[in-house]
């Protein structure tokens, strides 16, 4: 799904520490229960490539649109040390209240007779 990428180094081809600690989520979520036998193949977060890459064309148009010009490379590279961890996290709660509102309303639905919309 282009969401790893092999690194020719003179030890051979490697990882990168970023991509080692994907396989390691993506293991942990599958010894969560979620895998091929019940519904869950990997396919299902292909998704997750395309919001991130999303998000951060987003960032990054909007930090060289409005700061780039303002500030000194020092400082910009100081502010984003401390931004993109922050905005991590800044996002995963925007996501979650937005999957608890989809849960809540699929449930509401079923509740009603109707047909329930699976949570997006």
């Amino acid at each position: 799904m282009g969401m790893l990428e092999l690194v020719d180094s003179e030890e051979g081809r490697l990882i990168s520490l970023a991509d080692s600690r994907l396989i390691e989520i993506w293991g942990q979520i599958r010894e969560a229960g979620f895998v091929e036998e019940v519904g869950f193949p990997p396919e299902n977060i292909s998704f997750y490539a395309e919001a991130a890459e999303l998000v951060a064309s987003s960032e990054a148009r909007v930090f060289f649109q409005m700061g780039d010009r303002r500030i000194g490379d020092e400082k910009a590279a100081a502010m984003l040390h401390v931004a993109l961890p922050l905005m991590l996290d800044f996002f995963g709660l925007l996501r979650i209240k937005a999957f608890m509102r989809h849960v809540h309303r699929s449930i509401e639905t079923s509740s009603d007779g109707a047909v329930a919309d699976s949570p997006a």
